[in-house]
């Protein structure tokens, strides 16, 4: 009896000692854990795998999101990484929230490793979360399943609305804004004319002339309105008439 329960014991101790490399999980970060956006704006999603020690040769990743928030624009594989293309292994589908890529890496990797870049554009305001789904996988070097399916893994995203934008001012164009510099530099228009059109102007306490007084002016000036002129020309006619009564009373004399 006493062997019998050795044996199972040195047996359960083999087995796990043995199968010790597959408790060492594969584990994937997304980066950043929790997004912020406004609608319209896009932002990348890091997916890493931190393989622990024991070498992953093949990795699927698939991830479910908000497909009303946000929506995939593209996806980029990390280097060193030689993409699976096969139907079931590589796919986009907006339309469904669904994004799964597939890829090998030669020699195997056991670092933590960039496995490829989610690039998002937010379609509406809102919460959710993209998380990685359980169909993923993370292969040895026996195709055993080393991926650590028991964590969950996500990345919360809040969409915020889009700023709100007051209406700009109308912008002249060059015609407007040379028409309004030709109008400020015109002189403005003269007191009593409207479009062309001569009108009496109305100003307060002005009587207006006497048409006498005008004409005894006119005369007085001989009709130049100077009277320096006036007295000129009036000096000279009396002189005229002074030499022609002179001469005649002259004449008269002899």
């Amino acid at each position: 009896m006493k062997k019998n329960l050795q044996s199972i014991i040195i047996g359960i101790c083999c087995t796990i000692f043995i199968a010790s490399p597959a408790f060492a999980a594969t584990t994937i970060s997304l980066t950043p854990a929790n997004i912020s956006l406004r609608e319209g704006q896009t932002i990348s999603l890091a997916m890493e795998i931190n393989a622990d020690g024991i070498k992953n040769y093949t990795v699927k990743t698939e991830l479910q999101f908000p497909k009303d928030l946000i929506e995939i624009q593209s996806f980029s594989f990390g280097s060193g990484w030689m993409m699976l293309s096969q139907p079931g292994y590589d796919l986009i589908d907006n339309e469904k929230g669904t994004l799964v890529k597939t890829a090998g890496y030669p020699g195997g990797v056991s670092a933590k490793t960039l496995f490829g870049t989610v690039l998002f554009k937010a379609k509406k305001n809102g919460t959710g979360a993209v998380i990685l789904s359980g169909n993923s996988f993370a292969l040895d070097a026996k195709n055993q399943n080393i991926l650590n399916s028991a964590q969950k893994i996500q990345a919360s995203i809040t969409v915020l609305g889009a700023p709100s934008i007051s209406p700009a001012a109308p912008v002249k164009t060059t015609e407007e804004k040379l028409v309004i510099e030709q109008a400020q530099e015109e002189d403005p228009p003269l007191i009593g004319e409207v479009s062309g059109i001569a009108t009496t102007s109305s100003v307060p306490n002005q009587t207006a002339p006497n048409p006498i007084l005008a004409q005894i002016s006119s005369i007085a000036t001989l009709g130049s309105n100077k009277l320096l002129v006036s007295i000129a020309a009036l000096s000279i006619v009396l002189i005229i008439v002074g030499t022609i009564i002179w001469f005649r009373r002259k004449k008269k004399s002899q």
